[in-house]
């Protein structure tokens, strides 16, 4: 049999349960992936380009060689008079990362994951920069998927590392808790004999940390997506714990559970005196992940300078993981151009 090229089709509320099946199928797979997170997420989606608010446009691509369904590449696509962007995975949106999803890559061998790689992403070039003329692409690639960015550089992508931070339970929560400092593991010790408590939340307690992230300028959407959310994803999946001081909630975070991985997403919100009470927070979080029998928990995001001094104390693993960026020649030129004049202004 002769080679079958690829065939792309945009997916529709009726492939749903097709969608959902093929994230479960890809260890690659997350959470964001799913059917009920991108499309809460196209409803409140805005981004401002060259000044002005662009809604969202959800293309949920999925990629056929013949009947076999091998990959699905969902992308947000904003369009401006002037320019017409796709992005895939957002931190704007709260969507720490997304990109392809191959559920049959895992089956095949070395040389055939590799060509699907590249002709998956000549494909869906084709659509993004030829079908829907945009000028500007970026994927921020799941840690959890196939790490060659080779078929992203030969279509002009620049690479960008970003990071993350994980605990892996294959040993148990206690090992985890010998690796914190000494001085974690005594505070942690001494908040509990104080009463502190880590109790079950709901959306109406998150509605707090939203308030007080938005007044810190560390969070730009509507507390509407995270009650809608509460409501189309099922309570195993989206979790909110509270911290209490006092019976005086003090914190809190939400947490994403998704095929045996725990994401401990929006949260642990910087007020002042609450920090190492965080400390029990995060151990809790922890403990709860392994009464679920999550085998990792990850505490998203490693690059922002303001968090990263609390979260390496509990001496997690640190994951990389990409994102590629495609601009028009035009595009970057007036990049260039932009950064010239703010670098002569000083």
């Amino acid at each position: 049999m002769g080679h079958i090229a690829l065939e792309l089709k945009v997916a529709t509320e009726r492939d749903r349960a097709v969608w959902d099946a093929a994230v479960c199928q890809d260890p690659g797979g997350s959470i964001f992936h799913t059917w009920a997170w991108l499309t809460t997420t196209a409803a409140f989606s805005v981004k401002r380009i060259l000044g002005r608010p662009c809604r969202a446009e959800l293309h949920p691509l999925m990629v056929y060689r013949g009947q076999e369904l091998v990959a699905l590449y969902p992308v947000f696509v904003y369009r401006h008079p002037l320019l017409v962007a796709a992005v895939s995975g957002s931190y704007d949106d709260q969507m720490m990362y997304l990109g392809p999803v191959t559920p049959a890559a895992r089956l095949m061998r070395n040389r055939k994951r590799e060509s699907l790689g590249f002709e998956l992403q000549d494909l869906c070039d084709a659509y993004l920069r030829e079908t829907l003329h945009c000028r500007c692409i970026v994927v921020r690639h799941t840690p959890w998927s196939c790490a060659d960015s080779r078929p992203w550089l030969r279509n002009g992508y620049t690479v960008i590392p970003a990071h993350t931070y994980v605990f892996d339970l294959a040993f148990g929560s206690a090992v985890i808790w010998e690796g914190f400092g000494k001085e974690i593991r005594q505070n942690v010790r001494i908040l509990e004999k104080r009463g502190v408590e880590v109790d079950n939340g709901d959306i109406s307690d998150f509605a707090a940390i939203h308030r007080q992230l938005g007044n810190r300028g560390r969070m730009g959407v509507p507390f509407s997506f995270f009650e809608t959310l509460s409501r189309v994803l099922p309570p195993e999946q989206l979790q909110f714990l509270v911290l209490r001081d006092g019976g005086t909630p003090v914190g809190g975070t939400s947490l994403l559970v998704w095929q045996g991985r725990m994401h401990l997403w929006v949260g642990f919100p910087a007020v002042p005196g609450s920090v190492r009470v965080n400390d029990l927070l995060l151990w809790r979080s922890i403990e709860r992940a392994e009464e679920m029998g999550c085998r990792l928990v990850e505490n998203m995001g490693a690059d922002d300078e303001t968090t990263i001094r609390f979260k390496k104390r509990f001496n997690p693993s640190l994951v990389p993981y990409m994102t590629y960026r495609w601009d028009a020649p035009a595009i970057r030129l007036g990049r260039s151009a932009a950064q010239f004049l703010r670098e002569v202004r000083g």
